[in-house]
């Protein structure tokens, strides 16, 4: 994967690329720049123990409940199971199937309930998930629909129902099997760690208030996260350490360099918007989303398909700015997408590929290529590496499997 580099003019001379990409590169050397310097200022006042975060998956597995009519979601809807009768019926045979669960001697009559077998309590959606992700490091999620990346990214953001509170979790009858670790503790350690604030979560969805302007909108994230202040917890305070925060503060720092970051510079005093005002563009309303996450330096991110509504161009700037930050923090960057280019592709570290909620690979993305071919499935050249694992754990990957002598 890619590395954080600067570069100057004169460089840029040197390589074969158009106007507007130098541009580009050297915005972003510039940026880098900056940031560096920024954090050898406060280099000598950090803490002495980073912030990183090392996060363990050990044999995890997310069941949720299902529901009485989950049987019948395949079928076709008639007059009968759509009637006031059917779903009494059905009420009663619920009613009787909770009353003789339990019980060894009735349970054969559950079967003479409307001549249907009974459905199964629950189901499997991220299944014995065993992952270390490593601090600095990007993470992408690959796999079909209902594949349980979301399940996974959520049960690493701490997202998922019940992993806060037991008793909630009972209720609603989710549970989870296997533990998550964050730096050796676990969600519901006794040592009073909340790993709320350490980690960030994109949604799928961009949820803004559309009234709010670019830099409204991240200046109330920042706000809300890091209490106005570039003060960050663990600093020593001095008379020079407060004359840096007071002028990072005054300036707006954080704000501003990420608006660069993602390129929002010039709609910064635009309206957010959504379907109904009008404001900024679909990519970037996806990127004020990402820059709202990316206010208080979060340990860990989770990004859940950031690319919906990008054009690959637009998805490729985002992930290659997020790139940055990562290696410039050390932090831990975790993100899915549905269908990376091969350039967007390139610069993730690892990958994990995910077929009905199990993690069938995760990895070096420069030796997942090979991996499948010693398993059969061999690369055709007409598709790119990221095509090829989205099509593995499909119905349609069974065409690209050709025995060799090493899968046998």
């Amino acid at each position: 994967a890619a590395i954080v580099t600067t570069v100057d003019s004169t460089e840029l001379d040197s390589l074969e690329l158009d106007e507007k990409a130098k541009e580009e590169l050297l915005r972003i050397s510039k940026m880098i720049k900056d940031a560096m310097v920024v954090m050898k200022r406060l280099e000598p006042f950090l803490p002495k123990i980073v912030r990183s975060i090392e996060v363990r998956l050990r044999d995890l597995s997310y069941f949720v409940p299902l529901k009485l009519d989950d049987s019948y979601s395949g079928k076709v809807r008639t007059v009968y199971n759509q009637s006031a009768i059917y779903k009494v019926l059905k009420w009663c045979k619920n009613i009787h199937y909770q009353w003789g669960k339990h019980r060894e001697s009735i349970r054969l009559s559950k079967q003479n309930v409307m001549d249907e077998d009974l459905p199964p309590t629950h189901r499997a959606i991220l299944k014995n998930a065993n992952l270390v992700l490593k601090p600095g490091k990007m993470y992408l999620v690959l796999g079909p629909p209902a594949s349980g990346k979301t399940t996974l990214l959520k049960a690493i953001a701490s997202l998922l129902p019940g992993q806060k509170y037991q008793r909630k979790r009972q209720k609603k009858g989710q549970y989870e099997d296997g533990s998550i670790e964050y730096n050796g503790l676990s969600i519901d350690n006794e040592s009073g760690h909340i790993f709320s604030n350490a980690i960030a979560y994109v949604d799928q969805i961009d949820r803004h208030a559309p009234r709010l302007s670019v830099k409204e909108t991240f200046d109330f994230a920042f706000q809300c996260k890091s209490g106005g202040t570039h003060f960050m917890p663990g600093m020593k305070k001095c008379p020079e350490l407060d004359a840096i925060i007071q002028e990072l503060d005054e300036t707006g720092y954080r704000v501003g360099s990420i608006m660069e970051f993602l390129g929002l510079t010039n709609v910064a005093d635009t309206f957010v918007g959504d379907s109904t005002v009008r404001g900024v563009s679909g990519g970037q309303r996806r990127r004020v989303t990402c820059g709202e996450m990316f206010q208080w330096g979060a340990p860990i991110l989770c990004a859940d398909e950031i690319s919906n509504g990008l054009d690959a161009a637009s998805t490729y700037d985002i992930i290659n700015s997020l790139l940055q930050l990562t290696r410039l923090t050390k932090m831990t960057r975790v993100v899915s997408l549905l269908q990376p280019s091969p350039e967007t592709f390139a610069l993730f570290d690892e990958v994990m590929l995910l077929m009905d909620g199990n993690i069938i690979y995760a990895g070096a993305v420069d030796k997942v290529v090979e991996y499948f071919s010693h398993l059969g499935y061999a690369l055709p050249g007409y598709m790119d590496a990221a095509d090829f694992l989205q099509m593995i754990p499909t119905k349609d990957g069974e065409d690209l499997f050709t025995p060799n002598e090493l899968s046998k």
